[in-house]
């Protein structure tokens, strides 16, 4: 869940600042859709320039220098435009964390027993089950919701509505209470979930919850799987910006490689530790989080904070980078001018990432938030 347009008080206790920005309000829209069109009229034109010029310089006979000299007038118009987009910032001034309550804490033997007595499956889906919660990563205080404890569970959609407003309001709350920010004073709502979508929506339900203006523009996002979470952030295409130009460079000429000259040839990796500290990586599961840091080639312990936010609390799906953001500042791993890469994977072929960037000292996180408890028994090996 995410809120825009908030105003950011004094000395908030968290603050950090994405690389890539985004614009609000229909000016400021109207005015980067301009410049953004403007920006790829004059690529195209320059494009069309160097391509009659080249065409020029065969007829010409002209020196091979003069061909190299052209493209790299090209290239280097490509490389720097990206820099002279210009936008407003956009702070995270806090966050908050659900803790559930501890009798919705299910160990994976209670939840096999639990699937035995139901009737639906059968000895050989349980054993199923079993193999695949031992190979899954996670711990024995992850939870489900009180509906699910229930034997048959309680799927109807009012129960979903109480599982809803029993995370989301208290949330809501403790984050008001942080950022000392009056719900009258909020703009711009946003809600993300996973996969439920009722009517009223979400969005709705902490609007009349808390008394909000009726002119709020509210949004809920649903449907998205584990993606939700960054795809309310909305700051994915601006993620390679942060990447030295070099970087880029060799990325580039190692996709024209493989793609017309040597298809057996590895596509070059940038290494986006040069100029990223932290990864929130998707924890949809311990072999895919293990997969997505060796595709990125990430250390052997940059995928901590997954892993054991995956341990300790499930698959949040969309939530998951917040309990991994708290777990990294409970351990004390994110300093001033830190910048951390959240990358958010769901259904299908949603993905998209963000880059934050501390601003100020985190201190006394590991007495609050969802790990105040277990923090000092972590690392583990999963």
């Amino acid at each position: 869940m995410t809120a825009d347009s908030l105003p950011v008080p004094p000395i908030p206790s968290l603050s950090m600042e994405p690389l890539s920005k985004a614009s609000h309000g229909p000016h400021s829209l109207l005015f980067k859709h301009l410049l953004s069109t403007l920006l790829e009229v004059l690529r195209l034109s320059t494009l069309a320039l160097v391509i009659s010029l080249e065409a020029i310089l065969v007829l010409q006979k002209w020196k091979p220098i003069f061909h190299f000299l052209l493209l790299s007038i090209f290239v280097f118009i490509s490389i720097i435009e990206p820099y002279f987009r210009s936008s407003t910032p956009v702070y995270l001034v806090d966050f908050s964390c659900f803790k559930p309550p501890n009798f919705c804490k299910v160990p994976p033997s209670f939840f096999l027993e639990n699937a035995s007595k139901l009737g639906y499956f059968d000895k050989e889906s349980v054993a199923f089950m079993a193999k695949i919660l031992t190979s899954s990563g996670l711990g024995e205080e992850t939870y489900l919701p009180p509906a699910l404890h229930c034997i048959p569970p309680k799927s109807h959609q009012q129960e979903s509505i109480k599982e809803a407003e029993m995370v989301l309001l208290p949330i809501m709350e403790d984050l008001l209470c942080k950022t000392k920010i009056s719900p009258q004073d909020i703009d711009i709502l946003i809600v993300s979930c996973s996969g439920f979508c009722p009517s009223p929506s979400l969005s709705s339900i902490i609007i009349n919850k808390f008394s909000m203006r009726d002119d709020v523009r509210s949004f809920s996002l649903s449907g998205m799987g584990c993606g939700a979470g960054a795809i309310a952030i909305d700051m994915a295409q601006n993620l390679l910006k942060i990447l030295p130009p070099l970087e880029k460079f060799w990325h580039g000429v190692s996709t024209i490689r493989k793609r017309f000259f040597e298809k057996s040839r590895e596509i070059y990796v940038p290494n986006f530790k040069s100029v990223i500290q932290h990864f929130c990586l998707p924890t949809s599961g311990r072999a895919l989080i293990r997969e997505v840091a060796k595709g990125l080639k990430l250390g052997e312990n940059e995928d901590e904070a997954a892993l054991m936010t995956l341990h300790r609390f499930g698959n949040q799906s969309s939530s998951s980078l917040w309990y991994e953001l708290a777990y990294m500042e409970a351990k004390g791993m994110v300093k001033k001018g830190d910048k951390m890469w959240v990358l958010g994977m769901g259904t299908g072929p949603k993905c998209c990432s963000l880059v934050w960037e501390c601003l100020r000292p985190i201190v006394d996180e590991s007495i609050k938030g969802p790990w105040a408890d277990s923090i000092d028994r972590y690392p583990i090996t999963p």
